[in-house]
């Protein structure tokens, strides 16, 4: 009798520590994941913040080609006195088949960010504040980005939003 309660007690012992190990590697997974996450899009919002503050730089007027779900615009942005058409979309990436942000240059291969965008959205403002869709009357945009982890193996989706408006000075 003795031997089978020893039995059933180290059983016991033995499933909590199974659990608590599961539970363990789901954590350091999920936290992992939030990490890689918040990583892109500080990747991300630097290389918009990048382009973005050069919008115009030493092109002719005007600046901005394309304002709508896509932005469009012209700028040196290596300050060569090269000026460059730039392109931002969300788009179908490969090979996942994930929604994608694309970032088109002229004359360089377009580079996609190969983790899930929930959301990219630009509202476009004139100097007074209020929102526009004349290209030549935009002074400021406004960029929403909404990255999220939809991995199969997570039991959680976690997202983080990025949202900045820029001044064009140029």
């Amino acid at each position: 009798m003795e031997a089978v309660i020893q039995i059933l007690i180290v059983g016991l012992i033995t499933l909590a520590v199974l659990g608590f190990v599961g539970n363990l590697h789901q954590s350091t997974y999920e936290k992992t994941a939030a990490i890689v996450l918040e990583s892109n899009l500080v990747a991300i919002s630097s290389v918009i913040e990048s382009d973005f503050n050069k919008i115009g730089y030493h092109a002719a007027k005007p600046a901005i080609l394309r304002a709508d779900s896509v932005f469009s615009f012209n700028a040196d942005l290596r300050n060569n006195g090269t000026v460059q058409t730039v392109q931002y979309s969300k788009t179908i990436a490969q090979p996942n088949r994930d929604s994608a942000l694309c970032r088109s240059v002229s004359g360089e291969s377009s580079i996609y960010s190969y983790v899930h965008v929930s959301k990219l959205n630009f509202a476009y403002f004139d100097s007074t504040g209020t929102p526009t869709s004349n290209l030549s009357a935009i002074r400021s945009v406004n960029v929403m980005i909404e990255l999220a982890n939809t991995s199969k193996t997570s039991s959680s989706i976690s997202s983080l939003f990025w949202i900045k408006t820029f001044y064009i000075k140029n």
